[in-house]
């Protein structure tokens, strides 16, 4: 049974990956400022809604596991963010459609979370079958895991205040911090569109950052820390990581850097070293995952909050 179940979930994968893929290279036209239809995207849609939203979800919950019901909410959640970002993206003026982008953003986010909480759970479950009790994973519910951040035995370490410490002192030069003074002297920045007070900016995108890379980093660390490393091993899964976070080098170069290659392979190699330290940190807990996503949450609010702060309030976002 659990052979055939992880033979459907690779094929119905390997299907949206694929349909995904070639459906989003369909053109959308730069004449329009309105959602582009859906028909742009022709017959990869439908492959990708099937194969990759709603099987693998499906698969699950006939096999007992209720977390399947988070894959069949989160998919259309992150297939619908992704469609607003890429409708964002191809418009003649971004700017005028920051709206799309924030929605665009927490759509994504909060559906690859849980998306990723049922990988883990059917994984843990696989893992579980296969071990003893003395190597056996911890079942750990979604609210725990977005708690975690939050709790005390988590957040307040040496560990998670100097990886978080470390991190601030290491991404931003002098004339960072030189920007993140001056922004308090601006008359008005930008929050998605909106002309705001810089203090009511930053309060703004703080929230912003803390509400939503909570499901960042649930989703993530469910993905990579629990369903990759029980899958595939931790060195395979801490290099995929790494190599996931490539784009946001070239998302930042666009906006302030001239090397969009150093950047991208400095946010991929500062990923894939945090991605062996935070499977380090789950095999000590006995693969607990909650230290690990409080590890990656504090980390990306810091980050967030500060590019904000060093960009003048022109970038509030993942």
């Amino acid at each position: 049974m659990t052979r055939r179940l992880a033979l459907w979930f690779t094929v119905a994968i390997s299907i949206g990956v694929v349909s995904g893929v070639s459906a989003q290279t369909q053109p959308i036209p730069q004449t329009s400022y309105s959602l582009a239809p859906w028909s742009q995207l022709q017959g990869g849609v439908t492959a990708a809604y099937f194969g990759n939203l709603l099987l693998p979800g499906l698969l699950q919950t006939s096999n007992g596991q209720t977390e399947g019901y988070y894959y069949m909410v989160g998919g259309p959640l992150t297939w619908g963010g992704q469609y607003l970002l890429y409708d964002y993206l191809r418009s003649p003026s971004p700017s005028q459609r920051e709206w799309e982008r924030g929605l665009g953003e927490i759509a994504s986010t909060i559906g690859f979370s849980t998306m990723g909480y049922s990988y883990l759970s059917w994984e843990r479950g696989l893992t579980n079958s296969r071990v003893g009790s003395a190597e056996s994973r911890p079942v750990e519910s979604y609210l725990t895991l977005l708690a975690a951040p939050y709790r005390g035995a988590n957040a307040l370490r040496w560990d998670t205040l100097g990886l978080v410490g470390f991190e601030t002192m290491a991404s931003y030069t002098p004339s960072d911090w030189a920007a993140m003074y001056d922004f308090f002297s601006k008359p008005d920045v930008d929050f998605f569109g909106a002309r705001v007070r810089p203090l009511a900016g930053l309060a703004f995108v703080s929230l912003f950052s803390l509400g939503i890379n909570l499901f960042a980093a649930v989703g993530e660390e469910t993905f990579f820390r629990g369903f990759a490393n029980d899958a595939y091993g931790v060195v395979p899964a801490s290099i995929g990581f790494g190599l996931a976070h490539l784009a946001n080098g070239f998302i930042y170069s666009q906006e302030k850097e001239n090397y969009p290659w150093l950047t991208a392979i400095l946010q991929s190699t500062f990923a894939g070293l945090f991605g062996f330290y935070a499977s380090y940190v789950n095999g000590q807990d006995g693969y607990s995952l909650q230290r690990s996503v409080a590890l990656h949450y504090w980390n990306n609010v810091a980050a967030i909050i500060l590019d904000y702060l060093a960009t003048g309030g022109t970038k509030a976002g993942l």
